[in-house]
C-alpha cells in the first residue's frame, strides 16, 4: 500500500483508491501525489504547459510562479489568461501579470502529462488551478478537438465560511497574430444554452500567411462556463477592472461587438461565486476554445477541418458534447496520468517521469490532426523555431516511440502526406522528400525554396539518404508493433525505391545534409550510414513479412554487410567510431542504432554497441554529452535513443539526469528545447518541437520488453 498525502482536498474515501486518484465523498476526483515514490525533487520548470491544442491553440507559463508574468504562446508572444479571486472583499491575482502587487501566494505546481496543478492558499483559503487537456492516444476524436479546461476549487482551510468570487478570463490576443491587429468581442449563444463570449480579428485572414513565428489570425477563440452552481456570468470585462477589488461585486457590462486593438480589448471573462465553508468548497470550471472556421490547414490546395470534423461535426455540437462531458473527460485525464507517470518511472525512475511528463503535450500539440478524403488521419507536424516546415520527415522520425507506444495509426497519420506527395509531379527525385510545405500551408516541399511552395528544388537542400531511411524505418516499425502489413503493401512502389537509393549509396554518403542540418553538411557521415544500414534492413524485414522470401534474402545479405563495411570504414585508432570515416579522432553519438534493437535486426552486435557507449563516459559535461566532436550543444531526444541503448539500465540514469538538470537551471524560459549546450544548459534553438516524443524511447523499449 503506497502512503499518500493530500496535496489538496478532503480525506481518500475508502470505496476506492487506485494507486494515487480517489473519488471523494463530495463528488470530486481527486490526485494525490506529494508524497508519492513516483515523484522526484520539484524541478523548476522552464515552461509549464497550460492549453495545448495545436501548433497555434498554445498557451504555456514561463514563470516560476503563475502570476508573477503574462501567459504566452510558445513562441513567447503574450497570450494572457488572467485569474483573479476575492475572499471575504480582498482581492488577489492568482494568473497572469497585472499591475498591482496583490498576488496569491502560490504552494505548489504539478506537471502530469495531461494535467497542469496549480495550488495557493492565503486569507483562509486553499485555492487549485487544473489546467487540462485530454490528448488521450486512443481517442483521436476527443485528442483533436480544440478546447481546454480549467477547474478550480476554494476549500476553507481555517474552518470558518468565506464569501469568494473568483474570475477567469482570456485574451483577445490569442486569436490575433499581432497585438495591434483589430478585433471585434462579443456574445455568442449555441443551441439557445451554450452562453460564450467570443473574439476574432476584423479582417480574418484565412490561411493567408505561412511561416513559424506566427500565430492564428483567423476564426474566433471562445470562452464559455456551462451551468453550474457557482457560475454569476459570463461577459467581456476591462483589463483593469479584473483587478479592481471593488469591481468584484459588479455585474459585466451588456455591451457586446466591440471593436478594439488586440491587446487593449475587452476580455473574455467568467465569474463564479459561493460560500466557501468547511467540507463545502466552491467548485467551478471554464472551457477555452477556438473555431477555425473548418480551416485548420491548407492540404495541396483544399481548406481542410481538425480531425473532430471529419464527419460534418459542427463547432457548436461539439461545444455542447464538451461541455456535458465535463466529469467524465476530466476522470479519463486523470487515470491516464496515473497510468502514464508509473509505466515511465517503471521504465527510467523518477526523473525519467518528468521529462515524459513535460514533453507528452508539447510532443502532440506541436501537430494538427486532420483526415484525408478517406476518413484516415494524416498528422502534421510544424518545425517549431526550426524553419516553420510540415509534415517534416526527419521531424517526425524523432518523435514516433510515444506514438509507436500509445497509437501507432499516427505514425502512419504523419507519413500519409509525405507519400501522397511523393507521387505528384512537383516531387521529381527517386529519393524520399524533406517536408510537404511550411505550415499551414501544406502544398509541397518547403525547404530549399526559401518557403515558396513551387520553383527548382535545389539538390544541396535535400536529405536524401536521411528521408529514405526514416521512411523505411517507419514503415518496419509500424509493421512491428502493429503485427498489420496493408500500409506498407500499399506503398510498395515507393519502399521499392528508396530501398534501392540506400543500396547504391548508403554505406558512404557524399556531402549531404543529415537531419542534424544545424551542423551543415557533412560527408561520409557515419551516423547517417547506420540509418541506410538499418534501412536496408527495414526494407528486408518487410519483404519478410509480405511474402517476398527471395527478396528479403538479398536484401538481408546486403544490409549485414552494409554493416562489416561499416565497422571497418568508422573504427578510429584509439577506440571508438568516427564521426566521419575520413576524420580521426572524431565522434558522434550514434543514435540510429536505437531501431536495430527495438525491432530486433542485430546487424549491429551487443559488443560494438557497447564498446561505443563506453567511450561517451569521459565525454559528458554538467548537461549531457555533447551531439559531436564539432560541438558543445547536444539534442535530448538522441542523448534518450542512446540511454535506450544501455543494455544495463541503472546507467540510463547518465542520459537522464543531466536533461532534467537542463531544465531545473537553463536561464532560457520556453517550451522544451531539444537542443541546448551541455556546459551551461543554455538554449541552442528550437522549442516546443514535436520531436520530444523520441523521449519516450525508453517506455517502448520497457513496454516492448
Amino acid at each position: 500500500m503506497i502512503e499518500v498525502t493530500p496535496v489538496f482536498g478532503a480525506a481518500p474515501d475508502e470505496r476506492l483508491a487506485h494507486g494515487h486518484v480517489f473519488f471523494l465523498p463530495s463528488g470530486g476526483y481527486q490526485y494525490y501525489y506529494a508524497s508519492s515514490p513516483m515523484s522526484s525533487s520539484p524541478c523548476r520548470w522552464p515552461a509549464i504547459p497550460l492549453i495545448t491544442i495545436d501548433p497555434y491553440f498554445s498557451v504555456w507559463n514561463c514563470s516560476d510562479r503563475l502570476n508573477t508574468d503574462h501567459t504566452r504562446h510558445w513562441t513567447g508572444t503574450e497570450h494572457p489568461l488572467l485569474g483573479a479571486l476575492s475572499v471575504d472583499g480582498k482581492r488577489l491575482m492568482f494568473c497572469g501579470l497585472q499591475p498591482t502587487q496583490n498576488l496569491l501566494t502560490q504552494t505548489s505546481v504539478t506537471v502530469d502529462p495531461t494535467v497542469t496543478t496549480y495550488t495557493f492558499a492565503q486569507l483562509g483559503v486553499a485555492l487549485r488551478v487544473r489546467f487540462f487537456n485530454p490528448l488521450l492516444l486512443d481517442d483521436l476524436d476527443l485528442l483533436s478537438r480544440p478546447v481546454a479546461w480549467v477547474d478550480f476549487e476554494v476549500a476553507s482551510t481555517d474552518g470558518a465560511a468565506h464569501e469568494v468570487v473568483l474570475d477567469f478570463a482570456a485574451s483577445p490576443l490569442l486569436a490575433s497574430n499581432l497585438p495591434g491587429q483589430e478585433v471585434i468581442t462579443g456574445h455568442c449563444t449555441f443551441a439557445n444554452v451554450l452562453k460564450t463570449v467570443r473574439a476574432g480579428t476584423k479582417e480574418q485572414a484565412i490561411l493567408t500567411q505561412s511561416g513559424d513565428d506566427l500565430r492564428i489570425e483567423w476564426g474566433h477563440v471562445h470562452l464559455l462556463a456551462p451551468e453550474q452552481p457557482a457560475l454569476r456570468a459570463v461577459g467581456l470585462v476591462k483589463p483593469w477592472d479584473l483587478f479592481c477589488a471593488n469591481q468584484a461585486g459588479v455585474p459585466f457590462p451588456p455591451e457586446t461587438d466591440l471593436q478594439q486593438p488586440a491587446r487593449q480589448a475587452h476580455l473574455l471573462a467568467a465569474r463564479f461565486c459561493n460560500i466557501a465553508a468547511p467540507g463545502e468548497p466552491l467548485r467551478a470550471h471554464c472551457l477555452i476554445a477556438y473555431d477555425d472556421l473548418n480551416a485548420a490547414i491548407e492540404v495541396f490546395g483544399q481548406r481542410v477541418p481538425g480531425y473532430w470534423a471529419r464527419n460534418g461535426m459542427s463547432f457548436e455540437d461539439m461545444l455542447l458534447a464538451s461541455a456535458r462531458n465535463y466529469t467524465q473527460i476530466l476522470e479519463r485525464c486523470l487515470a491516464f496520468d496515473l497510468r502514464m507517470n508509473a509505466a515511465c518511472h517503471r521504465a527510467g525512475g523518477a526523473k525519467y517521469r518528468d521529462l515524459c511528463a513535460l514533453a507528452y503535450r508539447q510532443s502532440i500539440a506541436a501537430h494538427k490532426l486532420v483526415a484525408d478524403a478517406d476518413g484516415q488521419p494524416e498528422f502534421y507536424s510544424k518545425e517549431c523555431f526550426s524553419n516553420g516546415c510540415m509534415g517534416t520527415v526527419d521531424v517526425s522520425y524523432p518523435s514516433i516511440p510515444l506514438f509507436l507506444h500509445a497509437n501507432p495509426e499516427l505514425v502512419k497519420g504523419m507519413m500519409r502526406p509525405v507519400l501522397r506527395y511523393a507521387r505528384m509531379p512537383d516531387w521529381p527525385f527517386g529519393f524520399a522528400p524533406h517536408d510537404v510545405g511550411r505550415y499551414p500551408l501544406a502544398n509541397g516541399q518547403s525547404y530549399g525554396r526559401d518557403g515558396k511552395s513551387s520553383g527548382e528544388h535545389p539538390m544541396e537542400a535535400q536529405m536524401p539518404v536521411e528521408e529514405c531511411g526514416n521512411m523505411l524505418i517507419m514503415f518496419a516499425a509500424d509493421a512491428h508493433y502493429t503485427g498489420v502489413t496493408g500500409f506498407a503493401e500499399e506503398n510498395w512502389d515507393l519502399i521499392e525505391k528508396w530501398a534501392r537509393y540506400l543500396v547504391d549509396v548508403g554505406i558512404d554518403p557524399g556531402e549531404q545534409l543529415c537531419t542534424d542540418d544545424f551542423a551543415g553538411h557533412l560527408a561520409h557521415n557515419a551516423n547517417l550510414a547506420i540509418k541506410a544500414t538499418v534501412g536496408v534492413a527495414a526494407y528486408a524485414r518487410l519483404c519478410d513479412l509480405t511474402g517476398r522470401p527471395d527478396v528479403a534474402a538479398s536484401a538481408w545479405q546486403t544490409a549485414r554487410r552494409m554493416a562489416g563495411e561499416w565497422e571497418a570504414l568508422a573504427r578510429d585508432e584509439v577506440g571508438h567510431f568516427r564521426l566521419a570515416y575520413d576524420q580521426p579522432g572524431s565522434w558522434s553519438l550514434k543514435y540510429n542504432w536505437l531501431w536495430d534493437v527495438l525491432l530486433g535486426f542485430s546487424l549491429f552486435t551487443a559488443s560494438v554497441i557497447e564498446r561505443e557507449l563506453q567511450s561517451y563516459g569521459p565525454r559528458f559535461l554538467p548537461y549531457g554529452i555533447p551531439l559531436d566532436s564539432r560541438s558543445l550543444y547536444t539534442k535530448s531526444d538522441w542523448m534518450l535513443w542512446c540511454a535506450a541503448l544501455e543494455s544495463h539500465p541503472e546507467r540510463r540514469a547518465r542520459w537522464i539526469e543531466p536533461i532534467w538538470a537542463m531544465l531545473n537551471d537553463t536561464p532560457h524560459r520556453v517550451p522544451f528545447t531539444d537542443w541546448y549546450f551541455t556546459d551551461t544548459s543554455a538554449q541552442a534553438g528550437f522549442q516546443n518541437r514535436s520531436v520530444q516524443g523520441g523521449l519516450f524511447s525508453l517506455l517502448l523499449k520497457d513496454s516492448s520488453r
